[in-house]
């Protein structure tokens, strides 16, 4: 009896199973439209983040106190793969509102951001720090492995004199100065409306934020994420208070990443296909 073989439409039929299969594996997406209780069982609250009805707080509403909160979604980010230089394209949506609850001064500040999966809050992180870094290395980028876009709210040089003197947007890469800013006006409990990007080919991570007026903000930097960070991060927001203070509220939150075949897996592909067409 002659042995059983394959016919190319099962070859290629199985092989397009697996390639999916991979590509289902190195991909993460989920959204949320607003934060009911039933969110919480996707997330990893820390500090004073919790959920009120259909938002979620980063820091507490009733207090002026020094606060510290953030949340982070509770699966891990395939960001890269060293040993086949893949790299992950990213894209994250969100919206947001502070209110200043009567300080003649609000702050500090959010920022949505990308850690290794065992990161928590640092400690002394509050106000300027934005619960992103601790006061002994915030400047030191070889001490921390954080990538982030920051909504900076308060400016005091005496200090925090890694800011610009103007209430900012920012990218920060290892280090709460950040990398590149753009000037962006506060306004008091109107929802911002913010698209974040990662184009893996070109290493640039973009940033644009609208209020419902139409008035935008924009600005880019380029980073190498397989550098900077582990293969596998979690994503989240982060928020602090120090001696002033507003609150910081989440709206809604999407986010989408599939970690990108490179050129060699290309030609493997197209090796693989033509030896079954042979």
């Amino acid at each position: 009896m002659a042995k059983p073989t394959l016919s190319l439409f099962s070859s290629i039929a199985i092989f397009l199973t697996l390639l999916n299969l991979a590509t289902s594996q190195d991909s993460l997406s989920f959204s949320f439209n607003n934060f009911e209780q039933e969110a919480e069982r996707n997330l990893i609250l820390q500090g004073d983040a919790h959920i009120d009805p259909n938002v979620l707080q980063l820091t507490r509403t009733d207090s002026n106190e020094i606060s510290v909160g953030r949340a982070l979604y509770l699966a891990q980010v395939h960001l890269s793969d060293k040993s086949t230089n893949r790299l992950a394209n990213l894209q994250i949506q969100f919206s947001f509102s502070l209110k200043s609850r009567g300080s003649s001064h609000p702050a500090d500040g959010l920022a949505v951001f990308l850690a290794p999966a065992d990161t928590t809050i640092p400690p002394g992180s509050n106000g300027g720090l934005l619960g992103l870094f601790e006061p002994a290395n915030a400047l030191n980028a070889s001490a921390n492995k954080v990538i982030a876009v920051e909504f900076d709210t308060f400016f005091d040089r005496s200090s925090n004199a890694w800011d610009p003197s103007y209430t900012h947007i920012g990218i920060d890469v290892n280090s709460i100065k950040s990398a590149k800013t753009v000037r962006w006006d506060r306004r008091d409990d109107q929802i911002l409306n913010v698209l974040v990007t990662y184009t893996a080919s070109s290493r640039t991570l973009a940033v644009s934020a609208t209020y419902p007026d139409g008035k935008k903000y924009e600005l880019s930097h380029e980073v190498d994420f397989a550098k900077e960070l582990p293969e596998y991060v979690r994503v989240g927001f982060s928020a602090a208070t120090g001696q002033q203070f507003q609150s910081h509220t989440l709206h809604s939150w999407s986010f989408t990443s599939v970690l990108l075949n490179t050129v060699t897996m290309e030609n493997e592909y197209l090796v693989f296909t033509r030896g079954i067409e042979k």
